[in-house]
């Protein structure tokens, strides 16, 4: 049997909610990112306010620019990191959830294998009847379910279709 990743993904309420938090993750970063600026404007209008500078204060003006552009970078490659990072905890998670319930799905069901498919793959012909990705997505939602307390998780769902 297989499953067709993208829709399955569009049913399920665990991706759902892994969007949400991936979401949420960028806009952490963004909001770090504009709290590191805002920090950048005050030290420059700290500058700009003492303006016109001594050459020995355009010395120690450029040494702090210097020094805080540094440090700004530093900062942005660190939030870009973890951001990719939790993302990517996320999609492994994901990704072990669908492992482990198509393997159930599988065992309980008479499969040999199921597989994911995903638009552009190889795929030219499959018969209807090895398209498993209506009951995984009623399999993993129901599972999902139990694990938030959500009583009916089709009402969480907004199908794509």
């Amino acid at each position: 049997g297989f499953f067709n990743l993208d829709s399955l993904n569009s049913k399920l309420a665990l991706f759902k909610d892994i969007e949400l938090e991936i979401q949420a993750a960028g806009k952490n970063a963004e909001n770090k990112m504009k709290k590191k600026q805002a920090e950048i404007n005050n030290w420059e209008k700290g500058w700009a306010d003492r303006a016109p500078l001594m050459s020995t204060e355009q010395e120690q003006y450029m040494k702090e620019a210097q020094k805080m552009q540094n440090e700004a970078m530093q900062f942005e490659q660190n939030v870009q990191m973890k951001m990719q990072q939790e993302q990517a905890e996320l999609m492994e998670k994901y990704a072990i959830r669908i492992s482990k319930q198509s393997k159930v799905f599988a065992q309980e069901n008479g499969y040999d294998a199921i597989m994911a498919y995903t638009f552009g793959q190889s795929i030219w012909y499959y018969n209807p009847a090895l398209d498993v990705t209506e009951d995984l997505a009623d399999v993993m939602n129901a599972d999902y379910a139990i694990s938030t307390g959500v009583n009916d998780s089709s009402e969480e769902v907004i199908s794509a279709e």
